[in-house]
Formats: C-alpha cells, sequence, structure tokens
C-alpha cells in the first residue's frame, strides 16, 4: 500500500506532467538560454527527431548523475520513460521539455541548476527512451533544442 507522503508525490507530479502537455504561448522568461550557439552542435532540420544521435553518452551519464543527486528526491527514473511518458511528449519538441524542467524543477528552487545541467538531464531522459548517442554534445541552446521532436525512434 501506498503511504500519503508517495502518494501526494506521485499526485503532484501526474499533474506537472498533466500541465506539461499542454500547449504553452510563450517562453519563460527566466528560462536560461547560451547566447551564442555552439560551433559543435548538430545542425537541425524542421523538428527532426532526436534519433539522430544528438548527444554523447558522456552527457547522458552526468544527466543520469544530476538526476540521481537532485531529481530522484522527488521522482523515479522510470517517470520519465515509456509508453505514457512518450505519448505525452512525441508532439514536442526537445526544446519544450528543457524549458518545462527549467521552469518547474527542482521542486521549491526552479530554474536553480546550470543551463548544462538540465540539458544534461534532458540527455538522461533521451537515452532512457531509446534515442542513440551520438559524437557531439547537444548544447544549452533554444534554437538548436528547438529543432528536435521529442518522438522516440520507433522499436525494432
Amino acid at each position: 500500500m501506498m503511504d500519503i507522503e508517495r502518494y501526494s508525490r506521485l499526485l503532484v507530479c501526474l499533474g506537472l506532467a498533466a500541465c506539461a502537455s499542454a500547449p504553452q504561448e510563450s517562453a519563460p522568461v527566466d528560462a536560461p538560454t547560451a547566447t551564442a550557439p555552439s560551433a559543435t552542435a548538430p545542425a537541425p532540420s524542421q523538428a527532426a527527431t532526436a534519433g539522430a544521435g544528438i548527444f554523447t553518452a558522456d552527457q547522458a551519464s552526468r544527466g543520469e548523475a544530476v538526476f540521481q543527486n537532485v531529481c530522484s528526491e522527488c521522482h523515479y527514473a522510470s517517470e520519465f520513460r515509456g509508453r505514457a511518458f512518450q505519448a505525452t511528449w512525441e508532439e514536442r519538441t526537445v526544446r519544450d521539455f528543457y524549458r518545462q524542467i527549467v521552469r518547474t524543477m527542482p521542486d521549491g528552487e526552479p530554474g536553480s541548476l546550470a543551463p548544462q545541467e538540465y540539458v544534461d538531464v534532458v540527455t538522461f531522459v533521451l537515452r532512457s527512451n531509446g534515442f542513440p548517442v551520438g559524437s557531439v554534445e547537444l548544447p544549452p541552446d533554444d534554437e538548436v533544442l528547438r529543432g528536435y521532436s521529442m518522438k522516440a525512434p520507433e522499436s525494432n
């Protein structure tokens, strides 16, 4: 049986997921972005799938470490992978997901992590959903992040 605290956390997470799936009119004012695009950033096409290897294994591992040290106080990694998560995010961009976590996490201190830490967590989530690693890191750059879809690669 689930205790009250864990049940409350689950309800908060479900509420955040529901809010995250609602269309957003404008960018949050305080969303951190890089001032100049990275010279090594992959060239995005019109919301291309992130299945082309847009982040490195090291970057996703750093994201996993941030998740374990910060996010796991309230969340399980399993909340951010699988069919339910993918159904919520598949029509959105990587930038949408990045902005959502910057604007809302960590609880009580949204926006308190470095932009690189947030994008590293995003790459951990992408890897957890079957997105392949590549040879170039994904930068915390709005224009680059906008160019990639959260739609998970097809299962073989």
